[in-house]
């Protein structure tokens, strides 16, 4: 018998997709460019009651605040702040 293995879904809505885990449970994330690196953002699984339409929401919001300068809180976390890297050390 093989095992179902996990993968990623398209929707029909643009930059969200929906990770499928082994054992079936549904991830909706939302895909956005920062400084030209791709970042994909988990919004909630479907058993929090998050849809694929909820998570295009919550990429509109975070495109609308990168727009106006503004960082959004789920991306904060992952943007590294005064990282020294070997370029500048030389």
């Amino acid at each position: 018998m093989k095992q179902a293995k996990s993968q990623w879904k398209k929707t029909r809505f643009t930059g969200v997709q929906i990770y499928v885990a082994k054992d079936g449970s549904e991830s909706y994330y939302y895909l956005i460019k920062i400084d030209g690196k791709l970042s994909r953002v988990k919004v909630g699984s479907k058993a929090e009651g998050v849809t694929a339409q909820y998570a295009h929401q919550k990429r509109l919001e975070a495109l609308n605040m990168l727009r106006h300068g503004e960082l959004p809180t789920a991306l904060e976390k992952k943007r590294r702040k005064d990282v020294v890297t070997f370029g500048q050390l030389a």
